[in-house]
C-alpha cells in the first residue's frame, strides 16, 4: 500500500527506472539501489547513469531531484542504441541525420553510371533501409518522408546538381507493387505506420 510506485525495464544490458519526481520516491529509490548494491556485491556506476525528467517538470523539482541522486546528471540530448533518447517539439531538427545520411548516399551513387537494376537494387536496399531502424521506434515527420521520397526520386531519374529533370511516371505509381507491373518502392509514411504497428 505503501510502497513507492517505482516501475522498471530491462534492456540489453540496461536498466530503466521509472517514478515520480518527488522526493520521498527518489530517496526511496536510491535506497534501492543501495541495497542491490549491498546484497550483490555490485558497484553502480552513478557517473555513467543518467536521468531525464517530462518537459513540464519545474526547474525546482529537477535541482532537488538532482541533489538527492548526487552524481547522476541530468540527459538533455544523446542517443540511445542509435536512437534519440529524447524528442523536442522539432521532431525534423532530431530526424535530420537520417536525411544527411540518405543525401551523401544518392551523392555518392549518382557519380556512377548505373543502369535501371542498379538503380532499383541501390534504392531499395540503402536509401530506403537507412531510416528502417528508426521507423521502427518512432513516427517520422510527414515533410521528412516526403523529402526522402525527393531524393530517391531524383536519383533514379538521374538528377544532377540542381538541374532540373523529367520525372516521367509518378513516385505514388512507382511504389506500387510489382504485380501491379510497377516497380515496388516503398511509400515511406505507410511504411513508418505499418512498421509501428507491428509493436
Amino acid at each position: 500500500k505503501y510502497d513507492p510506485k517505482i516501475s522498471n525495464l530491462f534492456f540489453v544490458d540496461d536498466s530503466l527506472f521509472f517514478c515520480k519526481a518527488d522526493r520521498e520516491e527518489v530517496r526511496k529509490f536510491v535506497e534501492i539501489l543501495e541495497l542491490f548494491e549491498a546484497a550483490s556485491g555490485k558497484k553502480i556506476n552513478m557517473d555513467k547513469s543518467l536521468v531525464t525528467f517530462s518537459h513540464n517538470m519545474p526547474m525546482e523539482t529537477r535541482s532537488e531531484v538532482l541533489e538527492i541522486l548526487g552524481p547522476m546528471q541530468e540527459l538533455r540530448q544523446g542517443k540511445y542504441l542509435e536512437l534519440p533518447s529524447v524528442i523536442g517539439k522539432s521532431k525534423n531538427q532530431v530526424f535530420v541525420e537520417i536525411k544527411e545520411k540518405v543525401r551523401k548516399k544518392t551523392l555518392r551513387l549518382k557519380e556512377r553510371m548505373l543502369l535501371v537494376g542498379g538503380k532499383e537494387i541501390l534504392i531499395k536496399a540503402v536509401t530506403q533501409a537507412l531510416p528502417t531502424y528508426t521507423m521502427s521506434c518512432f513516427q517520422l515527420p510527414k515533410g521528412l518522408c516526403e523529402d526522402l521520397e525527393r531524393m530517391e526520386r531524383n536519383f533514379w531519374w538521374g538528377q544532377r546538381d540542381q538541374e532540373a529533370k523529367m520525372a516521367w511516371v509518378s513516385w505514388g505509381k512507382m511504389c506500387k507493387s510489382k504485380s501491379e507491373g510497377e516497380m515496388g518502392f516503398r511509400n515511406l509514411q505507410a511504411f513508418n505506420l505499418a512498421m509501428l504497428a507491428k509493436q
